[in-house]
This record gives structure tokens, sequence and C-alpha cells, in this order.
């Protein structure tokens, strides 16, 4: 009971805005749990562990696939980045907690929040299980590990959001909206990028030959007659004989080819109303 009612109180509080902010229903559940342990409720380990196996299984089926897909050469710089992110924040967690005398729980929760990395959670929770200490401090640090992560979890999520949109652009003074599109154009190869609303009218063309037999809809028919009927294809030639005919030309006997420009997706429709499809 207690496992549902911090979700649905969790999701309610998440909702809450205040003028862009909205806090999220993972932030406004993690709130909510720490007020109910603090209140004496408690949850069964297993249940426990078993969402926390949840958690993890559903953390590697997303992120597994995409994750030996990019190893590669390119990826070299994202490994690096990452290996040094995790670094400096397990050298700021120890020396955090080694200048304000923070036990291993609250050490472990400030990974947590600070580096939004829930799964630490988990692991210091077992970590500390087995430290061999009695069963009040061993609950005491469990405990903090929540504690820690919920105080530092909003400023973990909002802090890069600050720092990326806002400090270091003042203080560089960038203009974040013209370097993004200056960034596009440099990475699109040269194609014109599309702005919100835009739309390439510009759609797939080939250019395919038809054998017009006698009884073809075209046999008959001008050039211009055909090119007229079909709305969405262009008729560009006609070949009869080894040479090309004035697509003005009265077609006074079947065409032999026809050289038809159209989209990819209507040669079915034009093949029923020209002839068969020969090479293209």
């Amino acid at each position: 009971m207690a496992l549902f009612v911090t979700i649905a109180l969790g999701y309610l509080i998440g909702k809450i805005r205040i003028g862009k902010f909205v806090l999220g229903g993972i932030a406004g559940t993690l709130l909510v749990g720490v007020v109910i342990g603090q209140i004496g409720i408690t949850i069964d380990p297993g249940i426990k562990t078993i969402f926390f196996a949840l958690f993890i299984y559903a953390v590697g089926f997303q992120g597994g696939p995409q994750f030996f897909h990019a190893l590669n050469r390119r990826s070299l710089n994202q490994l690096a980045s990452a290996f040094v992110m995790c670094l400096m924040g397990l050298i700021t967690v120890l020396v955090g907690a080694w200048m304000f005398g923070l036990d291993r729980g609250l050490a472990a929760g400030l990974a947590s929040g600070g580096l939004t990395q829930s799964a630490i959670i988990g692991t210091a929770g077992d970590a500390i299980a087995k430290l061999g200490l009695s069963a009040a401090v061993t609950k005491t640090m469990q405990t903090n590990v929540a504690v820690g992560y919920a105080v530092t979890y909003i400023f973990g999520s909002l802090g890069p959001i600050i720092l990326v949109t806002w400090l270091l652009p003042a203080l560089k003074r960038w203009d974040i909206r013209a370097e993004a599109i200056k960034l596009a154009a440099s990475m699109s190869g040269g194609r014109t990028e599309l702005g919100p609303g835009q739309f390439d009218a510009v759609r797939p063309v080939v250019t395919r030959f038809f054998a017009v037999g006698a009884k073809s809809e075209a046999a008959g028919k001008t050039a211009l007659e055909v090119d007229t009927a079909l709305s969405d294809d262009a008729v560009e030639a006609i070949i009869r004989s080894g040479g090309t005919i004035d697509l003005a030309e009265s077609a006074t006997r079947s065409w032999r080819v026809a050289t038809l420009c159209q989209r990819r997706n209507s040669a079915p429709r034009t093949g029923a109303r020209v002839g068969s499809t020969g090479t293209g």
C-alpha cells in the first residue's frame, strides 16, 4: 500500500508547475518516498531487491544495443569524456565527504543524486549491508543514501542545464541559438537545414521507359495529351524507329517507347495507363 501511495503522490507533486519549472514524476516520487520513510513505514527488503533488479534490467535492455553499436573509433572521445566525468565525480564526492564529515550513506547519496545515477542507490545499499555494522547503523546509512540522493538530485538535474544555457554563455558571451545554427550548418554537409514549419517540396524523381502498345490508353494520342492526363508525371521524350519525335506530333499510330519522369511510387498507376515498364 505504501508503495502505490508513494508513486501516486509523487507523480501528483511532480505535475506542480512553478513558472517553467516542473519537478517531474521521478523526483516527486523520490521526495515523497523520503518523507514516508521518515515516519516509520517500511517496505520488505525483497520488494526493494526485485524492483531494483527490474530497474537495472530496463536500463541495460534500453542502452545495451546502442552501447555495442556505438563502439568504434569515433566514440573514443565520448568514452574519454565519460571516464573523466566519472573520475571527477568520484573525487568530488570523496573530498566533500571528507570535508563535511559525511558517513558512507550520505556520500553514496551525494554521488547518486549529483550524477543523477539512480543505480548507485541499490549498489550502495547492498555494499553497506555487507560492511558488518550493527543493524541500527546499517539502516541509518541506507536511509541516508536516499536522503542524500533526494537533496542533490534536483540540482544534479537542473545544474548542468543552468550552467550550459545561462552561466557559461553569459561568461563567454555566446549566443546559443546562433552557435547551434552554425553547428548544424557545418554538420549538414552543405545541405540546407529546414526550419520549424518548413518542408521539402522536392520529391524523389526517377526516369523510366514504357513500351506503348496498340491497346494502351496512350495509343492514338499526342504526347501533350498524355502529359496533361498524367498530373503527377511528365512525358520527356517519345522514341520511335531509333529516334525521337516531336511531342506535339499527332500520334496516328502507337508509340514505341515513352520516356517519363515520375515519382518512385507512381509507376504502377502510370504503367496501367501508358504501357509496360522497360529499362530505367
